[in-house]
């Protein structure tokens, strides 16, 4: 007879009594799961700073604030200046120029200079030149009156004296000696522009003055 195996050399059963063949292998622990992965972000979308944004609006409201300072402020001016009243006096006369508004003359009697010391442009319905001359006498005679002159506007057109000159201060009618002078005030109905004042005798025309302004 052959001998039975032993348990070391055959597939006998352990000393619990249960085949080695039939032992459950060792129960080994689940891997733990991987990290979850971050989504990708597209290559485009890449995280701008709000810096300038925030830069750029606080630049604005300063820009703002100080547009409506000013604004306040230049308001606040208009309202509280006060409009100078309305001048009703006469209009201040134009002092002549001792060299543009004098002229020597040579007469049929004599000789002797014109001035005008003045002038004043006076409004109204006509309007009005008036005019204050100094007449004298170097040598000779000279004669004088209202009539003794006249006015050409800028267009050429002759203007006689305003009966308003035989008023008080006006120039009156008399004659001229050596050394003699006379002031008075001669007055034309003329608007403001460019005239021409001229001395007259008994001959004709004798000298002019231009007057400006």
């Amino acid at each position: 007879m052959s001998e039975r195996p032993g348990s070391a050399d055959g597939l006998g059963r352990s000393s619990e009594g249960t085949p080695d063949f039939a032992q459950p292998p060792p129960r080994v622990a689940p891997a733990p799961p991987p990290p979850p992965t971050p989504p990708l972000r597209p290559a485009g979308d890449v995280p701008t700073s709000r810096r300038p944004a925030v830069v750029t609006a606080v630049v604005v409201l300063v820009v703002a604030a100080v547009t409506a300072l000013g604004t306040l402020a230049a308001w606040r001016a208009d309202t509280r200046a006060v409009p100078a009243p309305a001048s009703t006096s006469r209009p201040a006369p134009s002092p002549a120029d001792p060299d543009r508004d004098t002229i020597l003359f040579t007469g049929a009697h004599g000789t002797g200079k014109l001035a005008v010391r003045e002038h004043t442009w006076e409004s109204g319905s006509p309007d009005r030149l008036r005019l204050s001359v100094e007449l004298s006498c170097t040598t000779g005679t000279v004669d004088h009156g209202p009539d003794s002159f006249q006015l050409f506007d800028a267009t050429g057109t002759l203007v006689e004296p305003s009966p308003v000159s035989g008023g008080p201060g006006s120039i009156g009618y008399g004659t001229l000696g050596p050394g003699e002078l006379v002031r008075g005030d001669v007055v034309f109905e003329v608007s403001r522009q460019v005239v021409t004042l001229v001395l007259s005798d008994d001959a004709g025309s004798v000298t002019a003055l231009r007057i400006t302004d």
